[in-house]
């Protein structure tokens, strides 16, 4: 039986027709630290140097502050709940005071699938199993000292890759059928080991989901570490 779940964000109704599920929501906040929250349960996140500090909509404790050192970042372990192999979406909202730097780096001193800060411009490089760097793609540059919600996307069935921000595609392309990179050891936030550039700023509200999310599902989710009791509303 299929699911329709309603609830108001910000004075609008949505509803899902078969919420997407996600494979990991980090709310990187006070309440839950670098827990997940879904249902795949998660290792939590270990933190290394790193604060706690305002989040996207000026909450107390509502994110995590990188200092933009080598030793300030997030270690993820993936012990298979985080390999999404065929297709993936990854959401975060990010608040940018350097322009160089991991948000979500499948790989501590490897490239797998990567999702970045570079030089000002949101950037996402899909890479294959067997080791092949795929097309990037990259965004205008995001706002500086300011909050982005901001995204990336890989369709397995039909072979397009996708830029988001704001909710809203930036840029897409076709990059063919692949197995992605996304097994094995840990994901790093914040700091790649042996890369020399290190993010400054600050996550919240980190979201990994095993399929190509459409604009329907993005926009509402984007609140979804933040409106009281909407992960249970949807998810519950």
């Amino acid at each position: 039986m299929r699911k329709i779940r309603f609830y108001l964000l910000h004075l609008h109704l949505f509803f899902f027709l078969d919420p997407p599920v996600p494979t990991a929501v980090y709310p990187l906040n006070g309440q839950f630290g670098t827990r997940d929250l879904s249902s795949q349960e998660n290792p939590p996140g270990v933190p290394y140097n790193v604060q706690l500090a305002p989040g996207p909509f000026g909450q107390p404790n509502g994110s995590y502050q990188f200092s933009g050192s080598s030793t300030s970042y997030i270690e993820f372990p993936n012990t298979g709940g985080l390999d999404t192999r065929y297709s993936m979406t990854l959401l975060a909202w990010v608040f940018l005071e350097n322009t160089d730097g991991p948000i979500f780096n499948y790989g501590v001193h490897l490239y797998g699938v990567h999702f970045w800060v570079g030089a000002g411009y949101l950037f996402c490089r899909f890479t294959t199993r067997s080791g092949i760097y795929l097309s990037p793609l990259h965004s205008g540059k995001l706002n500086q000292g300011a909050w982005n919600f901001v995204g990336a996307s890989y369709d397995y069935h039909s072979g397009v890759e996708k830029l988001w921000i704001e909710g809203k595609v930036y840029e897409e392309q076709n990059i063919s059928t692949i197995e992605l990179s996304t097994s094995g050891g840990s994901i790093r936030m914040g700091v790649l080991t042996g890369d020399g550039r290190f993010l400054k700023g600050r996550i919240s509200c980190m979201q990994v989901y095993d399929r190509a999310l459409t604009e329907r599902e993005v926009h509402p989710v984007r609140g979804l570490c933040f409106e009281r009791g909407l992960f249970q509303t949807i998810y519950g």
